[in-house]
């Protein structure tokens, strides 16, 4: 299995703390039939700037201690970009990452609202041959009360990505009820763990 969104590369944003917790994600993954890791580390412009060459140089790094310490999994460089207009300037110029260098970004949006110019990254990104995933729309505050916003975005060529503990109720009965109902009308094109931690936003890729 391949989980195309996790925060595991060690100590460069709010998922694993360091070498030792992304050690324990990756057996705890492994364990939950992943055998394959998308790394997607926050890029945040002034608060994660996880450039193309920090996660890059990371993923080498926690490749060779899975190696070391005979963990069958492997790590593949990307980066969950939060929306912003430059997106696709920074892309192109190779200053972030897209999923294992390949065509697809994934983009987070404001964890309260879609924004205005939204469509406008989106038109951007697919223009230039680059296909948007949105990352766990179910928990965007707009998205859970207005799903036909997200089915816009879809419209426009837009992907998306749930989280596999959305729907096992990690963030509450209505994400939980959302993206049963996303699910059902195929608004979801992929599912992710979006694991930060080996306690708790922990991978679940099996159970949901």
């Amino acid at each position: 299995m391949i989980d195309i969104h996790s925060h595991i590369l060690p100590g460069i944003d709010d998922g694993a703390a360091d070498m030792t917790a992304s050690l324990k994600m990756a057996k705890q993954a492994f364990m939950d039939g992943v055998t394959d890791i998308i790394a997607t580390p926050h890029y945040i412009k002034g608060n994660y700037d996880n450039t193309a060459a920090v996660v890059s140089a990371k993923t080498r790094e926690l490749n060779a201690a899975f190696v070391e310490n005979n963990i069958s999994v492997n790590i593949y460089p990307g980066a969950e970009l939060y929306l912003d207009i430059e997106l696709i300037s920074e892309i192109k110029s190779g200053i972030i990452q897209t999923l294992n260098n390949g065509i697809y970004v994934l983009i987070e949006l404001p964890a309260q609202s879609v924004p205005h110019g939204t469509e406008e990254v989106i038109f951007k990104l697919l223009i230039n041959r680059y296909i948007p995933i949105i990352a766990h729309p179910e928990r965007n505050a707009e998205i859970l009360y207005k799903p036909e916003k997200l089915y816009k975005l879809i419209e426009k060529g837009a992907l998306t990505q749930m989280n596999a503990g959305s729907l096992l109720g990690d963030f509450g009965g209505r994400v939980a009820k959302i993206s049963r109902l996303l699910l059902q009308n195929k608004f979801v094109h992929f599912v992710g763990s979006d694991s930060h931690h080996f306690e708790s936003r922990r991978s679940q890729m099996t159970k949901w």
